[in-house]
């Protein structure tokens, strides 16, 4: 295995029911958008409809240590180091949520290794 990418997603129950897994109300920013969020070169991140169905989150906002460490040991059978983390949380900055997610993982790690 080349790369592993630890990224976390929020499921929003009643927006979820209303609108599906596959709501189409992202939104492509207009150009000039001053809350354009460029991804690189002529890639932009959308803009998520304010009652979506689901969110990426940091790693351990959206699931639990628990299933980190399953997350953690399915990948230590196949090759234990290329972790990385994917942050697209909008609710933390990007310190924060790299320190968060940072956390979730070696909690994560840490109980795979306890007795």
């Amino acid at each position: 295995m080349f790369n592993a990418a630890a990224k976390d997603v929020r499921v929003n129950e009643r927006n979820m029911k209303l609108h599906g897994a596959l709501d189409d109300r992202f939104r492509t920013p207009a150009p000039g958008d001053p809350n354009t969020l460029n991804l690189g070169g002529r890639y932009v991140l959308n803009h998520f409809p304010e009652d979506a169905p689901w969110n990426f989150v940091a790693v351990g906002r959206g699931h639990d240590t628990a299933y980190w460490a399953d997350f953690l040991d399915a990948l230590a059978k196949i090759d234990p180091d290329p972790v990385n983390i994917e942050h697209e949380d909008t609710e933390l900055g990007q310190l924060e949520g790299l320190q968060t997610s940072a956390a979730t993982l070696l909690a994560a790690a840490e109980d795979l290794t306890s007795p």
